[in-house]
């Protein structure tokens, strides 16, 4: 049978590989709004789904979370005051969410008043029942005080537990898009900064002064440098200079690439030569020009006639 094992931290549980998702209130004690006309109850519902590798302590070291989304609710106190009227409005709630995976199987309760002990619920109607003992408990405590506007935090957590190959491959790639994201911000900070810089001349500083900078991001970075851009005419793309590679190259203490696939360029190769000069496998320009109308180095303007 499925369960949570206590771990020596309080906010730490020993976790199985059996997926679950773990619902828990709490009281967020918003400032008092003696102004509302009416007794009001603000609820917040936040939806989560987090991964954890097999056979690992679940704490905020390990967790990966791929899923985050809040919704937030106001009913006026009167409506909790029925049993009926209560059940159906915390019903509408949860109905009213669209939440992306499968969370009512394997459903568990957090009391954090037992340091956080989960007990297994039978399905969502019995969540909804905890719910509503959670909120009837503040209602009371307010009427004692006098306050007119309650808030509360109901968080649905799903808990996804994975090989931890798997688990790396995902935090891996987790960290390229933030890479990737991140680069992509400097280059139209760097290339708005500065419109005489060339994209080549902003990919050889990042090549030398970021360490998260590879391969596969330079290929991305270049390949969405001019996202939206339209493409080159088909008459001007025909009109390229058409040629197979000789192994001679203007810099012979170099070796000639192609800065479309970063590959080097060897002897036979069908190549073209954009008017600005710079040359590139023929089938690498042919994908690069069916996107945008300029030269993936200098972003000379293929639409435009080369000045003399």
């Amino acid at each position: 049978m499925f369960s949570l094992m206590r771990a020596p931290s309080s906010d730490e549980y020993q976790i199985n590989d059996c997926e679950h998702t773990c619902v828990f209130a709490q009281n967020t004690y918003f400032p008092d709004d003696q102004t509302l006309p009416i007794p009001m109850f603000y609820i917040v519902v936040k939806v989560e789904r987090e991964y954890y590798p097999v056979g690992s302590t679940r704490s905020a070291r390990n967790r990966f979370l791929d899923h985050e989304s809040t919704r937030e609710f106001q009913q006026p106190i009167h409506c909790f005051l029925s049993p009926s009227e209560s059940k159906f409005a915390i019903s509408n709630m949860l109905s009213s969410i669209k939440i992306p995976f499968d969370w009512e199987s394997n459903l568990y309760w957090k009391d954090r008043r037992c340091g956080g002990a989960a007990t297994l619920l039978n399905g969502v109607d019995d969540m909804v029942a905890r719910v509503l003992e959670f909120a009837g408990r503040m209602i009371g405590s307010a009427a004692e005080t006098g306050r007119k506007k309650l808030s509360m935090l109901v968080t649905i957590e799903k808990v996804m537990v994975v090989l931890s190959q798997d688990y790396e491959s995902m935090v891996r790639a987790r960290e390229e898009e933030e890479a990737l994201e991140s680069h992509r911000y400097m280059i139209s900070r760097m290339l708005e900064h500065d419109p005489s810089y060339q994209l080549e001349d902003v990919m050889s500083l990042l090549r030398r002064h970021s360490s998260a900078f590879n391969r596969e991001i330079e290929l991305s970075l270049r390949s969405a440098a001019f996202n939206g851009s339209k493409p080159a005419a088909k008459s001007a793309v025909k009109a390229l200079e058409r040629f197979i590679y000789d192994g001679v190259s203007d810099d012979d203490e170099s070796k000639l690439g192609c800065a479309v696939c970063m590959e080097e360029v060897v002897t036979g190769s069908l190549m073209i030569r954009m008017p600005c000069s710079h040359m590139f496998h023929q089938n690498c320009i042919l994908k690069w020009l069916k996107k945008t109308h300029t030269c993936p180095i200098c972003r000379f303007d293929l639409s435009k006639k080369r000045s003399n």
